[in-house]
């Protein structure tokens, strides 16, 4: 069962989640708390979640405006992308991103009032990766996958 890393990549905090390209689930596993430590830092520490979920590959949120023109904060998910590529080997592929946060709020709804913003990070990487497995997604690279 192909794991892929759903990452839902902020300024602040980044949202991860994971999925099995089989089963077709995706489920949120942890927000990690970058505030100014770079992308090659927040680079360094999916590595290793990664290596420790042994995931097989990464489905990275593009932010793209709502007309699916690039925006400018594109560029974050692509820099972000180039500083995982230079400490991991495994593929990236990205998917569009539009709306996962608005999505992400109104599951957070359900939780306690206190852990809804603690969540919003790991539930919308986890709707990016859901979108791409629900499109036939499977490990970027692979024949078969989307981006």
């Amino acid at each position: 069962m192909p794991l892929l890393m759903g990452i839902d990549v902020g300024s602040a905090r980044t949202g991860l989640a994971l999925g099995d390209t089989e089963a077709r689930i995706a489920r949120p596993l942890a927000i990690i708390e970058v505030r100014g430590r770079g992308y090659a830092w927040l680079a360094r520490q999916i590595a290793r979640r990664a290596a420790q979920e042994r995931v097989e590959g990464f489905v990275i949120g593009l932010p793209l405006n709502m007309d699916g023109t690039r925006g400018p904060q594109t560029s974050r998910s692509e820099r972000f992308a180039a500083a995982l590529t230079a400490v991991c080997s495994l593929p990236i592929a990205f998917w569009d991103e539009r709306l996962t946060s608005f999505a992400a709020e109104q599951y957070a709804l359900e939780l306690p009032r206190r852990r809804r913003s603690e969540h919003v990070d790991d539930i919308a990487a986890a709707i990016i990766l859901q979108r791409y497995l629900d499109a036939g997604g499977a490990l970027p690279g692979q024949c078969g996958a989307v981006s």
